[in-house]
């Protein structure tokens, strides 16, 4: 018979998987200067659109996360962006 993960167990798996899908302050500063760097003369449209999905993304966590983050650049910049 298996014995089945008491709640302790769990939980540490659980924070476990949600550390590993975290992004690292550094990455997510890096993006926020990255996105502080878009506005042409008075359009901050770009701007908003780049922090809101890195928002959205540092949310979601890796790796989907990432992949919005990229998503909004390149929205915002028309020509794809490294990450």
């Amino acid at each position: 018979m298996s014995q089945e993960p008491n709640a302790e167990e769990l939980l540490k798996k659980f924070e476990a998987i949600c550390r590993e899908q975290q992004y690292e302050f550094e990455a997510i500063y890096a993006d926020v200067r990255k996105a502080l760097a878009l506005p042409d003369g008075t359009n901050h449209g770009p701007t908003l659109v780049a922090l809101a999905c890195i928002a959205i993304g540092v949310l979601v966590g890796k790796p989907y996360g990432g992949q919005i983050i990229k998503s909004g650049f390149e929205a915002v910049s028309g020509e794809k962006q490294e990450k």
